[in-house]
């Protein structure tokens, strides 16, 4: 299975854990210094025709990553306010990479663990429009995201480890699971 994983991008964020080749995949320019090759406003351009690669049996050695990937670097110069990983002067660049990646998955797997995780809620609305399966989990249900939760063929609240949601979303996949929970309901 194809798979991409949505969720806030962070500096040693949740999916170093669930694809541990990740970190590295894709370099910054000037041998892993995230100053050098950086125009003058500090951010690198994607190259012409750019799209992330497909790291197969990357998560738990039996399932394709498909995105989003960030540039490696343990200093955290691509991890500020607003640089989502990967510093582009177009953000319409890295916008088309990831959808590009999502079109590729058969499971798009969201890790919500905060309420300004706008690329994520865009991510997910753009793989419903195109009939790919969603599975949403958290440490906890946040009321606010009751339209993303709805998108979602499943949601999971029961723990704080992406990883076991993750397996449990794979383990699951194909099964649309309706939540039974009466309307305006978000209690697990």
């Amino acid at each position: 299975m194809k798979i991409y994983l949505a969720g806030k991008v962070r500096k040693n964020c949740w999916r170093h854990d669930v694809v541990p080749a990740l970190r590295g995949a894709i370099q910054p320019p000037g041998n892993g210094d995230c100053r050098a090759g950086a125009g003058h406003d500090g951010v690198i351009a994607l190259p012409p025709g750019f799209t992330f690669p497909v790291m197969p049996n990357a998560i738990f050695g039996a399932h394709d990553y498909v995105g989003p990937f960030f540039v490696s670097d343990d200093h955290g110069c691509f991890h500020g306010q607003d640089t989502h990983g990967m510093a582009c002067t177009e953000a319409r660049e890295l916008v088309g990479v990831c959808l590009a990646a999502v079109m590729r998955a058969d499971l798009v797997f969201a890790w919500v663990d905060a309420l300004d995780c706008y690329g994520t809620v865009t991510e997910l609305g753009f793989a419903r429009g195109h009939g790919k399966e969603i599975v949403v989990a958290g440490p906890e249900r946040y009321r606010d995201m009751w339209f993303l939760y709805a998108m979602a063929d499943r949601t999971n609240f029961r723990g704080t480890d992406p990883a076991v949601a993750l397996r449990h979303a794979i383990d699951t996949a194909g099964r649309r699971e309706v939540d039974s929970r009466p309307a305006g309901r978000f209690d697990d």
